[in-house]
């Protein structure tokens, strides 16, 4: 049951079945707290009776950035590391080890190992006190011979978000028509993948990196008119988010608008800087079942300043929208 204190009324009484384990269970409170105020939670099992209160202040909004915000990293001599961690020399990553803090005890994590071979996947449980320590020597049978590899961690409900990066890793720099990478290996095979915010069932658009012979490689974005993620990949693996694209003008529309009048009013209401509650009555209309992580990555990228968009975007309307998306995909879940 959920109250809401300051008006004293029951907003919410589901019946959920929460199996017994020592693990954490989560429950998303989205769905019914949609204001500021003091709220109340209780929870019955048989003659057992808890509660705890709470209040959420401002305005409302729940995201997967935010899970991470207070996510702690240390080296073994306990000097707090970046998050990402990044070392370019590959001979200092294994004898290595990290200590993860500000956790939730026993927390379970899920770590991602992805390197010149198959990503490997694991799990590690925190202590009682909210800690865990990964000893990065005890990786060495999947990193013998790769000179790149990162390490991804995922809290439960949550994406995977990236703590450490070892090796070479890319520079660049994002323009209105290009994009100009720095420290590209010149044996790979790279492309750019792009997805189209405003054509959302549209297939993935690629752009070939062909000439690398010198330290910057410049590539032009000729993408068709729209608003992209844009991802590098290096064979068939993601290797960079890139983040978010916009170097058209807003009279630069989708060709397939024209005979989808849905699709139509969801793009003006973009392009438009449109209310959110005019985006969401569009949205709302839209077929298209929208991908998650890319809509993940698209809002950590407005959070953390990784996007070009052209003057006329409004980025605060848009990383409202953005965040509507997110919200109507965690609803269906």
């Amino acid at each position: 049951m959920i109250k809401n204190v300051d008006y004293k009324s029951i907003i919410a009484k589901e019946s959920l079945v929460i199996s017994a384990n020592d693990k954490w269970s989560q429950i998303e409170l989205s769905l019914w707290i949609t204001e500021s105020g003091n709220y109340q939670v209780e929870f019955w099992q048989q003659e057992k009776h808890w509660s705890y209160r709470f209040e959420v202040c401002g305005e409302h909004h729940i995201t997967q950035h935010h899970r991470y915000r207070d996510l702690k990293i240390y080296d073994r001599h306990n000097n707090p590391l970046s998050i990402p961690a990044q070392y370019k020399n590959t001979d200092r990553f294994r004898p290595k080890t990290i200590k993860i803090d500000n956790l939730y005890p026993l927390e379970e994590l899920t770590f991602k190992l992805n390197s010149d071979r198959e990503p490997y996947t694991f799990q590690i449980q925190a202590d009682s006190l909210g800690e865990t320590t990964l000893s990065l020597a005890s990786l060495y049978d999947h990193l013998s011979h790769c000179d790149r590899y990162t390490l991804d961690l995922k809290k439960s409900g949550s994406e995977f978000i990236r703590i450490l990066q070892v090796g070479y890793f890319v520079s660049w720099e994002i323009t209105a028509a290009q994009i100009i990478f720095t420290e590209l290996l010149s044996a790979n095979n790279y492309y750019l993948s792009g997805w189209n915010l405003l054509n959302p069932n549209k297939e993935i658009e690629r752009i070939s990196l062909s000439s690398r012979d010198s330290e910057q490689v410049i590539v032009d974005l000729c993408f068709s008119p729209g608003i992209y993620l844009i991802q590098l990949y290096q064979d068939i693996q993601p290797i960079e988010n890139l983040g978010l694209w916009c170097g058209i003008n807003p009279h630069n529309i989708p060709e397939e608008i024209n005979n989808d009048e849905t699709l139509a009013n969801y793009c003006y209401s973009i392009l438009d800087n449109e209310s959110l509650a005019d985006f969401s009555a569009a949205l709302e209309q839209l077929d298209v079942n929208f991908d998650r992580d890319k809509i993940q990555i698209i809002l950590d990228s407005l959070y953390r300043g990784n996007f070009y968009l052209s003057e006329w975007l409004n980025k605060d309307s848009l990383t409202e929208k953005i965040q509507r998306v997110l919200e109507k995909i965690l609803q269906k879940e």
